[in-house]
């Protein structure tokens, strides 16, 4: 640059000194473009160099400027210091903290500070350069803040490790809020998060003009003036000895008052001749770029302006929006050092000001059962990997557990060097405690519907005891000579035991499909043999009624679904029984068509139909309409749940329409086979296999049954019937005796009354004789541990009340086989 450029710069800044609000912008134009550079190449390789630790943001003393390059005071004195010893000093830029442990370390070898006491007898301090006092600044709206007697009930802010942290450790009447830095104090302290600051009071003032802080002013000044020297490690003697010379011959010679003048007192010393033409050279300036400094002053202010508020409503929001989430920010560097938002402090329930964060102290907090996994977390996120968020708990000082959620990356430079990790913790204690009462819960209601269907199954083994037994005695009666009158009652007797019967038989079905142990086998189903199995079945139980039963199906076209038989048969018997019950003239008409790629079922009826408020209810257990007295001639209120549940298994959904007085409609649809070349004629049950009693004449019959009533009716009916008969109670009896296996036929009890029940009983027996037994299995127990256990079994089973007919009727199939 030539000599009548600087001095044509100099110029306006001299111009610019009576002109304040353009004094900044001028200042950093001609700062970034003269600023001279300090020595050579050649020199640096030959001179002693010494680490320098400089604040970022500590203005007039020490700062970084736009370019990276350390300025202020210190620098400046430290240059000067530098060229008269023949020495050069490196300026590494870094918080206060950072300065502080880098000094211990031997990181670095000078850090300007103020002397005290207690730093006194930690570092070697050099002859004082200047003094700083501390400022107290309040927010605009608190005019009562005069002093530091007037801060009793106010909230403080204060720079955590600045010497006013010391100064004010015996205060007690006043709330502390520490921050990292100045900028954050006078931050909180312009978004009125802070009553008032103490800090350093150069750097503060200067700061509040550079960042517009307009909510902030000076309450006192001049608060604490201390000298300001550089300090060494105590073992430094050489460097104190150094400094301390040059540092006596700058005063001496006038140049550490001149650069007190450029830096501390706000004034520039000139040259003499800019000095005697400072007002011909300030018109020319004013000439020249009066206009444009003019519209580019106000424009950067502006900008400057708006963005800085822009910066402080984003960074308050931030700070909202951590605290109303629990969820806070934090980074890791390669040398081990942390650092953490407000919100991670309040996570961890630690304060600021009384926690010394560093990797120990971090992992200290975290339970002991979670520390190991979180030092492999770290680990692998150090290595660059991506672990998933770890949730891990954190144990705060009042003894009260907390989850945290991590999340967190490895960061890299510009090199593709790996230069910090950076995450977030996130509280989700709230959110782990909703998560166990719903578990909880749920682990109360699997347990009452477990107790229900115990209950439900143990009260329909107790009632299916004596009820066994009466039916039994009723069939042997029935093979008795009777009168007309005692027929009648017989009859009256029967009808009665059906009733019951049909209902424990509905319940039985009900935790079948509870329990998930009706598993549907599916094949290719002909659909014109159900139509027609339902009409050899029903149509005479609606001729009875004088009611017309008609099929609808496709005789051109037949159709076939993909289902399980027996499922399909237990659905439509109960809608077509249903729909005979509930009509009393007109028709029943069963359709089957094809919807698509399904089939759809039709049951419809002329009867008296269903109010439209019941109908989402008709599928409900033991919801029946019109029987007040619960007469069970007209139903037990289980089919249609029955109809329900069972249509759900095999994927489908049944549907009513209805209209009192004229009748009702029940559908559902069932997928068609793929194809309907290879359908497998669904056999049609023309009706039950009778049995003949001659079959029981002369032949040696054993029950083995625990309840005497049962037992007693059982042997009574065998022996009214010809058979020989012998009973016992419990399997263990049963295999000491000598002709155990000698028996044509065997009833089994499944719950006896010794460790064995009756399916063990019956494989030991036929492991013992090795020929196959000819047996049926009885219970009264429906729980689905039963249900699990007989699956399979080669045995048939029967659930009491036994139908006698059925009974005898399995032993007789049997023996055809043996045959």
């Amino acid at each position: 640059m030539t000599m009548h450029a600087f001095m044509f710069i100099l110029a306006i800044r001299a111009w610019c000194r009576h002109a304040v609000h353009f004094n900044l912008p001028i200042l950093l134009f001609a700062t970034s473009v003269c600023w001279p550079l300090s020595g050579n190449a050649d020199e640096q390789h030959t001179k002693q160099v010494y680490r320098v630790a400089i604040d970022r943001e500590y203005a007039p003393f020490e700062f970084v400027d736009s370019h990276g390059q350390a300025q202020g005071y210190t620098p400046s004195l430290l240059r000067a210091l530098g060229e008269q010893a023949g020495v050069q000093f490196e300026f590494i830029a870094m918080n206060w903290p950072e300065a502080l442990a880098s000094l211990k370390a031997g990181k670095v070898d000078i850090v300007n500070m103020i002397v005290t006491p207690e730093r006194a007898a930690e570092f070697q301090f050099s002859i004082p350069h200047s003094r700083v006092a501390q400022a107290l600044f309040r927010h605009a709206e608190r005019k009562n803040i005069v002093d530091l007697n007037s801060l009793a009930g106010h909230v403080v802010a204060l720079q955590k490790g600045d010497i006013s942290v010391e100064q004010l450790a015996e205060r007690a009447d006043f709330t502390r809020h520490i921050v990292g830095t100045k900028i954050d104090g006078l931050l909180h302290l312009n978004l009125g998060e802070a009553d008032a600051f103490l800090c350093a009071q150069q750097p503060c003032v200067r700061a509040i003009s550079e960042y517009g802080f307009l909510n902030v002013e000076l309450a006192a000044g001049g608060l604490f003036s201390q000298d300001y020297a550089f300090a060494t490690r105590k073992e430094n003697q050489p460097l104190i000895a150094l400094l301390n010379r040059q540092l006596a011959s700058l005063k001496a010679s006038g140049q550490l008052q001149e650069l007190d003048a450029q830096w501390l007192q706000g004034r520039l010393v000139q040259p003499s001749w800019l000095y005697q033409n400072r007002v011909s050279l300030s018109l020319l300036a004013c000439t020249l770029l009066a206009g444009m400094v003019l519209l580019w002053n106000v424009s950067l202010r502006r900008l400057v302006n708006a963005r800085t508020k822009r910066l402080q409503e984003s960074e308050w929001h931030l700070m909202q929006s951590q605290r109303i989430a629990h969820i806070g920010s934090w980074t890791y560097d390669m040398a081990h050092n942390i650092t953490w938002s407000d919100e991670i402090y309040r996570i961890f329930g630690v304060s600021p000001d009384r926690f010394t964060l560093n990797a120990e102290s971090f992992i200290g907090l975290i339970h002991p059962d979670d520390q190991a996994a979180m030092q492999s977390w770290v680990a692998r996120c150090m290595l660059g990997q991506k672990p998933p968020a770890l949730v891990f708990r954190c144990v705060w000082a009042d003894g009260t557990l907390h989850y945290i959620e991590g999340q967190g990356e490895l960061l890299l430079n510009d090199n593709g060097t790996p230069c910090m990790m950076s995450g977030t913790g996130q509280d989700i204690t709230e959110r782990k405690e909703a998560e166990k009462r719903l578990r909880d819960s749920m682990q109360q209601l699997e347990s009452k519907e477990l107790a229900k269907t115990r209950f439900l199954a143990a009260a329909g083994h107790d009632l299916r005891q004596p009820l066994a037994a009466a039916n039994m005695f009723l069939f042997a009666l029935g093979s008795t000579e009777t009168n007309s009158e005692q027929e009648e009652i017989i009859q009256q007797m029967k009808h009665s035991m059906e009733a019951f019967k049909g209902l424990l038989d509905a319940l039985l079905k009900v935790s079948k499909l509870e329990s998930g142990m009706i598993k549907p086998e599916y094949q290719t189903i002909n659909v014109n043999d159900i139509l027609i199995w339902l009409e050899q079945n029903f149509a005479v139980m609606a001729a009875e009624k004088r009611l017309d039963f008609r099929l609808y199906f496709s005789m051109k076209e037949a159709l076939s679904v993909h289902s399980d038989i027996g499922l399909l048969k237990s659905v439509l018997s109960n809608l077509v029984a249903n729909a005979i019950k509930f009509t009393d003239r007109g028709a029943i008409m069963i359709s089957a068509r094809a919807r698509g790629s399904d089939v759809l079922f039709q049951v419809w009826d002329t009867g008296k139909g269903i109010p439209t408020e019941h109908v989402e209810h008709i599928f409900d257990e033991f919801y029946q309409l019109g029987n007040p007295q619960r007469d069970r001639v007209s139903g037990l209120g289980l089919g249609l749940a029955i109809v329900k549940r069972t249509l759900a298994l095999l994927g489908g959904e049944v549907s009513c329409r209805s209209r009192p007085g004229r009748g009702t409609v029940f559908a559902f649809r069932l997928p068609q086979a793929v194809s309907s070349t290879a359908v497998a004629r669904a056999p049609v049950l023309l009706q039950a296999q009778v049995f003949s009693e001659s079959f029981v004449q002369g032949r040696k019959f054993v029950v083995l049954e625990d309840d005497l009533l049962v037992a007693s009716a059982a042997t009574m009916l065998l022996e009214g019937m010809g058979a020989q008969v012998g009973c016992f109670s419990s399997a263990e009896e049963a295999l000491l005796h000598a002709d155990m296996g000698q028996a044509d036929y065997y009833i089994v009890d499944f719950m006896l009354g010794g460790a064995l029940n009756g399916i063990q009983f019956l494989k030991m027996l036929r492991q013992k004789t090795g020929n196959p037994v000819k047996a049926v299995l009885v219970t009264g127990d429906t729980s689905s541990n039963f249900i699990h256990e007989s699956a399979g079994l080669e045995w048939p089973v029967h659930y009491k009340p036994v139908d006698v007919k059925a009974l005898f009727t399995s032993l007789s199939a049997q023996g055809n086989e043996s045959s």
